[in-house]
């Protein structure tokens, strides 16, 4: 969606809830506002900023402001949310919080590829660690076969061809994942399409500890993307494919940084 229309999107969304009728019912409603967060899933519009703050909004609109300051702050906030505030990209459900199931994709984010079957953690598969955010983190798997498993959502906002880029996200490996217990590699694509791995903007090396550790990622797209790829690899130090997995949690923004960060096409620190 481009950033006029949602742009406007957030403009008509947000004033009609501040004059609905119905606005009590839709904010207290837990059931309403999960279905309309899961109908706008993976595409970049924050649902739950147009709930808090048109709440906010028709309270005082009732009391004391006039028609002409509501539609300037649901604009402001329609304009923040369409185009990622302060230089911010977003990625939808960054913690991969949704009920923990094996086999399922986190609400907000995207299967790729036939045999791709990530899970939602803990409570499955032996893995017990804890969250490092929220109630629920994501799993990954590599294979004997040669398959793997890896996920992909269209982000916020454009990352832009030959524009500095920084984004954290915490790893780690579990020693108990149903005998799929061998390190393996994240890589992070670029993409133009859900599911499209045009360029490999990072990779780690071998994420072999047990507990959680704060990655930083520094990359250089080579060209415009909107769309984002996790995936989990065997090392390339392994003649033979093997069960590995990958614990992955608590994502950050993606953040414009200073273009001197980037001394190689693939930078990584932790």
């Amino acid at each position: 969606m481009h950033t006029i229309a949602k742009i406007w999107f957030g403009l008509v969304f947000g004033l009609s809830l501040i004059y609905s009728k119905y606005y009590s019912l839709l904010f207290t409603a837990p059931k309403v506002q999960k279905r309309i967060k899961t109908m706008f899933a993976g595409r970049p519009i924050d649902i739950s900023r147009f709930f808090y703050v048109t709440y906010v909004i028709k309270f005082y609109h009732l009391n004391c402001i006039n028609f002409k300051f509501s539609i300037i702050i649901v604009f402001v906030v329609a304009l923040c949310t369409a185009n990622s505030c302060f230089g911010q990209i977003q990625l939808s459900n960054a913690s991969f919080e949704d009920k923990p199931k094996d086999a399922t994709t986190p609400i907000g984010w995207n299967s790729c590829g036939d045999y791709s079957t990530p899970d939602i953690l803990p409570g499955y598969w032996e893995v017990t660690h804890k969250p490092v955010n929220g109630n629920t983190f994501l799993g990954l798997i590599t294979r004997e076969d040669g398959t793997n498993e890896w996920i992909g959502q269209q982000i916020s906002g454009t990352l832009e061809k030959n524009v500095c880029y920084s984004f954290t996200v915490t790893l780690a490996r579990s020693d108990s994942y149903a005998n799929y217990n061998r390190p393996v590699i994240l890589r992070i694509w670029g993409g133009q399409s859900l599911c499209e791995r045009k360029q490999l903007l990072a990779q780690t090396l071998a994420i072999e500890h047990t507990d959680w550790k704060e990655y930083e990622f520094v990359f250089l797209p080579k060209m415009d993307y909107e769309f984002i790829i996790i995936e989990a690899v065997h090392t390339k130090e392994s003649f033979y494919p093997y069960k590995g997995n990958l614990l992955i949690d608590n994502c950050s923004t993606i953040d414009k940084c200073d273009r001197a960060a980037v001394d190689s096409q693939l930078y990584i620190h932790n």
